[in-house]
């Protein structure tokens, strides 16, 4: 059973239409899934202890530090927008909805056994998947 119900998170995690990233409390990119990657134009395992900050655009990393502090002084979910780069360098606009894990609170470990997610930012598939495809001008 337990086989199972990692299968069916990996599908749900990987195969999910939104990008999903999951950050350490360091900001650097724990895991990432497949539509996450696509967005980006970068393979999965490029991504892995990356600074997701790497992947800001330049005007909106105040916006995307000020997003963290908040989740971490509040421990409440939190949501903004922001320009994320793709591999050539273009931008795209992405809804950024952030949140602590209660593992990555207590040290626990997540469903797959490893340490848990600190920091998981889903990017709107809706519009980051049309905007990836029309960079902004």
């Amino acid at each position: 059973i337990r086989d199972s119900a990692r299968a069916r998170y990996f599908d749900l995690y990987d195969l999910a239409p939104i990008g999903y990233f999951t950050v350490s409390e360091k900001g650097l990119i724990q895991e990432a899934n497949l539509t996450a990657a696509r967005l980006l134009g970068i393979g999965k395992p490029l991504l892995v202890k990356k600074p997701f900050t790497r992947f800001i655009h330049s005007e909106d990393q105040d916006v995307y530090y000020h997003h963290r502090q908040r989740l971490w002084q509040s421990l409440a979910p939190q949501v903004c927008e922001v320009r994320i780069l793709n591999r050539n360098g273009d931008p795209f606009w992405a809804r950024l909805e952030s949140m602590v894990s209660r593992e990555g609170l207590d040290g626990a470990t997540g469903p797959l056994g490893r340490p848990a997610d600190a920091n998981a930012a889903a990017m709107a598939a809706s519009s980051a998947a049309y905007a990836a495809s029309t960079p902004i001008t």
